[in-house]
């Protein structure tokens, strides 16, 4: 079974895990974004390998941070090689169509000990539906850890359509999770 699929989305990089804009860009050899489902009755861990982000922070004040996060469909690896040929079809993503799946944060709420609530509106396959992650932020020298997961139907999100819309063959519970490094920008002088 691959490794444990890591913290996600909050689920296109044309360039994998580069930060795009903000203060903050990601570490990509030390973040990922993964996501574990069942069918067949198996449990199959994916992952997504290719991603952006526009992260603004203030470790000071997370509560103001804003967070936009852009997943490339295409690029997933379902976990098994039939489901990940087949990941990008119509059936899917539809990965010609809608190439991303985006997450862009509009409230964070501290809750304690580095815990936040992330609430903001995920959109996957031209469907925008509101989503609400929690995570962990810590501090790791001059870096920044953010994880956390969360469940989603893929139905609310047409993933998965014609026959494989019946739960009993795919589940429609699927648990996204990542792990992302966070490393500043030098301010240019």
């Amino acid at each position: 079974m691959k490794k444990q699929f890591a913290f996600w989305f909050i689920g296109a990089v044309l360039a994998p895990a580069m930060a795009f804009a903000g203060n903050w860009q990601l570490d990509e050899a030390r973040s990922n974004i993964g996501f574990q489902y069942q069918a067949m009755g198996a449990t199959l861990d994916g992952e997504f390998p290719q991603y952006q982000a526009d992260i603004q922070l203030d470790p000071a004040k997370p509560e103001q941070a804003s967070i936009l996060l852009d997943v490339a469909t295409a690029k997933t690896d379902a976990g098994n090689p039939d489901a990940t040929a087949e990941v990008g079809s119509p059936l899917f993503f539809d990965s010609r169509r809608y190439p991303t799946a985006r997450f862009a944060s509009t409230r964070i709420q501290s809750q304690d000990n580095g815990r936040y609530l992330v609430e903001g509106k995920l959109s996957v396959k031209g469907i925008t539906r509101p989503t609400r992650i929690p995570v962990l932020l810590k501090t790791e020298g001059k870096n920044q850890r953010l994880t956390g997961t969360f469940k989603l139907n893929r139905l609310d999100f047409k993933i998965g359509e014609g026959m494989w819309a019946d739960t009993s063959a795919l589940a429609n519970e699927v648990r996204v999770a990542f792990s992302l490094l966070l490393t500043p920008i030098p301010i240019k002088k």
